[in-house]
This record gives structure tokens, C-alpha cells and sequence, in this order.
């Protein structure tokens, strides 16, 4: 399996919380794709879009089944898919999946960017330090 990255180079400022959840998301989609896909090729692509943090990972394997995705069950019994999306969600980000008439499969992980702290916060947490 061949992984390419692209990152776009943009500061990308997210909570501690929110790094955790993505780093096990895409690791719980290389998973994925190496157990189900029969993929040769992936590429993961990090921007930041509009406010918020995109992942995209892509893949040239044999897609996804879509009934799965309604249940939120695999076919091998596991919730992975359904904990990262709800996960994502608990913290306002959101997962998509597609498959393009192409081939493959085409997930995207969004999550919203770090708000800056006020002057007066910034203060505060000086002052506790």
C-alpha cells in the first residue's frame, strides 16, 4: 500500500481533544482500508477550508458498501466507523463518505478550528502561569 500526503502548510489550530479524535480517526481508516479495500494506493490530503480543519483520504479499492453505513455496524461486528463519526460529532466535526462512480473511496473528516482566546483569557491563563 502506497500512502501519499499533502498537506497545504497552513497553521491549523485545533484543541487537544479534537487532535486525539482525528489522529485515531485516520488510523481507524488506513485500517479500514487495508482489512476491506483491496486498495494499492491512498492519499490523504489536511487543508484548512472556510473555519475548519479538513481531512480527506482517498482511496483506489473496491468502494464502500453504503448499507453499512445506515447501521453503523460492520460486517466484521465492529463500531469503528460509527465511534469515529459520533466522536466527530460530540466535538462539531463530522465524517463523510463516498464512493465515486470512479472507484474507490473518498472520506472526509471535518473539524472546526481553534478559537484564538480573548485578550482578556489570554490574561487570565498568563496570570495562573
Amino acid at each position: 500500500l502506497t500512502i501519499h500526503v499533502v498537506n497545504d502548510n497552513e497553521q491549523k489550530p485545533i484543541s487537544d481533544d479534537m487532535r486525539v479524535v482525528l489522529f485515531q480517526a485516520v488510523r481507524e481508516m488506513l485500517m479500514n482500508i487495508i482489512k476491506h479495500a483491496q486498495a494499492k494506493n491512498v492519499a490523504i490530503s489536511l487543508a484548512k477550508l472556510r473555519g475548519s480543519y479538513a481531512i480527506t483520504i482517498e482511496d483506489d479499492g473496491v468502494g464502500y458498501d453504503t448499507r453499512s453505513r445506515e447501521s453503523g455496524v460492520t460486517s466484521g461486528g465492529g463500531f469503528g466507523l460509527f465511534n469515529v463519526r459520533e466522536r466527530l460529532r460530540y466535538l462539531g466535526g463530522q465524517l463523510d463518505i463516498s464512493t465515486p462512480e470512479s472507484g474507490g473511496t473518498c472520506v472526509t473528516l471535518s473539524a472546526p478550528l481553534a478559537l484564538k482566546a480573548t485578550t482578556h483569557e489570554a490574561s487570565l491563563i498568563t496570570k495562573r502561569l
